[in-house]
């Protein structure tokens, strides 16, 4: 797959993205398939993955800096993983900063505590997927050499007529 698709796919999610936040009118079942495919490249191919890559490391960088993941990062990750890994896309789309009424609001300290351990949770569930998705690269990479070294080797094949014709050639001389 060329860049050019990867690139597609990557716009794809995100026209998604927007499509979902301005008309939630249109049908799943119309939306699903699309999304599915675009997830399914998006994994399958090596710059895909590394756009996965930076999504997570993103995430991540706004956890440590800011405490939680913006709207929009926790939607990308939402629709980038929610076919392959629903627990861990909604995991992240649950990642939001605490608002809680102030009669219901446990002690500072009690709330302080709380949002480490969510914040710890979220950022060891992102290291497994960027482990998951570290293993993909490296087959992603190796398939795709091995298809582009396939196609060169191609080029050097003679047309399929010449390859007729050589065949017919071929056969005459052992039938002689």
């Amino acid at each position: 797959m060329r860049n050019e698709e990867i690139n597609h796919d990557v716009m794809m999610l995100q026209i998604y993205i927007m499509r979902e936040a301005a008309d939630p009118a249109v049908s799943t079942r119309d939306r699903s398939p699309a999304l599915q495919a675009a997830q399914n490249n998006l994994w399958a191919h090596h710059l895909g993955l590394e756009y996965l890559s930076d999504l997570l490391e993103e995430a991540k960088s706004e956890i440590a800096s800011d405490g939680y993941m913006s709207e929009e990062i926790q939607d990308t990750i939402y629709f980038a993983f929610c076919s392959w890994n629903s627990s861990f896309a909604l995991a992240c789309s649950n990642a939001r900063p605490p608002e809680l009424e102030m009669e219901d609001r446990p002690s500072e300290k009690m709330l302080d505590k709380q949002i480490d351990e969510e914040r710890c949770q979220i950022v060891a569930l992102i290291d497994q997927q960027l482990e998951k998705i570290s293993k993909f690269k490296d087959s992603a990479l190796e398939r795709e050499e091995l298809s582009l070294d396939a196609q060169s080797r191609s080029f050097s094949l003679p047309p399929l007529d010449a390859t007729d014709k050589l065949f017919r050639y071929e056969t005459l001389i052992v039938e002689e």
